[in-house]
């Protein structure tokens, strides 16, 4: 029928950007001629995209209407962005939900640490394009081999980079992660208050170096590196990090060591949610609900104490 041969050309549209590697490297990954694995890149290294592939319509509509951005209350920003919708734009904007549900299927499909499960939730987060990357090199390397990336620091502090984090926690093997801060913006022309990661790793080793707040890149090359470096390991981050498996952003081995003994000694924070029937959440919103607030003068005049 025309809607399957519509939705098979998709399909080859879609998947023609893709790179076969074991296709466009044979004497690589097929160095005998024959299909077998264990072969591949002695190095990879890579700066993947820190985008997200991500739909919002916010930013969508303010292309159209900058006014948008500066609605005083959604109230505003729904009016506004209501007397844009015309059938044209409102079929380009569902094209662009459509193509963004596309990469979800397709990353359920293909990707197999993308999600996650902490404390009986599932982690997932936004559908950061590094971490799609991040899960692709292991696939392209030899036994031995090793990787080496720059990706945002919710590598080792995000919730949803969980699966991705543990993929190299339990089967590369994390060699060392320094954490930089993008000072003066001397690393990147972005927010200065932006940290990354610089993350080395392969071998399957079980505990690796760290370190936080960095600013200078010498400190790779100085005599410190070694010295300076926390050391993690599995046990290490299960009793600081819990089940998100996140590394504690501390600056000296005797700041992990005490955090490590507080751990052994008392209880998580969310074991005690549990335990004490705590629930955190959201009351209101002072963005979304600003229509039900009123300035003081508004309610009481200019002249009440």
């Amino acid at each position: 029928t025309v809607s399957s041969r519509n939705s098979l050309q998709r399909m080859v549209d879609v998947g023609h950007a893709g790179v076969p590697y074991d296709m466009v490297f044979p004497e690589v990954f097929h160095p005998n001629g024959e299909r077998s694995g264990g072969h591949g890149f002695d190095v990879v290294v890579g700066n993947p995209p820190w985008d997200r592939v991500n739909v919002s319509e916010l930013d969508y509509w303010s292309q159209l209407d900058i006014r948008i951005l500066d609605a005083a209350t959604l109230a505003d920003r729904e009016s506004i962005q209501r007397s844009l919708h015309t059938p044209q734009r409102l079929n380009a904007w569902h094209e662009v939900q459509k193509r963004y549900d596309e990469h979800h299927r397709l990353r359920d499909r293909l990707f197999r640490f993308q999600s996650g499960n902490a404390e009986g939730e599932a982690t997932r987060g936004s559908p950061d394009v590094w971490r799609l990357f991040a899960e692709r090199f292991p696939s392209f390397t030899a036994r031995g081999a090793r990787i080496g990336f720059v990706v945002p620091s919710s590598f080792h502090a995000n919730e949803g980079a969980l699966a991705v984090r543990s993929l190299y926690f339990d089967k590369v093997g994390v060699l060392e992660c320094f954490s930089f801060e993008n000072h003066k913006k001397q690393f990147f022309d972005i927010d200065p208050r932006f940290k990354f990661d610089l993350v080395v790793a392969g071998g399957g080793g079980c505990a690796f170096k760290a370190r936080f707040y960095l600013r200078d890149q010498a400190w790779l090359f100085g005599e410190g590196r070694d010295s300076e470096s926390l050391l993690f390991d599995t046990e290490t981050i299960a009793q600081t990090g819990g089940e998100h498996r996140t590394l504690v952003e501390l600056t000296s081995t005797s700041d992990l060591v005490a955090l490590v003994q507080m751990a052994k000694a008392g209880s998580s924070f969310g074991l005690l949610r549990k335990t004490q029937g705590i629930d955190i959440r959201q009351e209101i919103n002072i963005t979304r609900g600003a229509s039900s607030f009123l300035n003081r003068p508004d309610v009481v005049g200019e002249d009440d104490p």
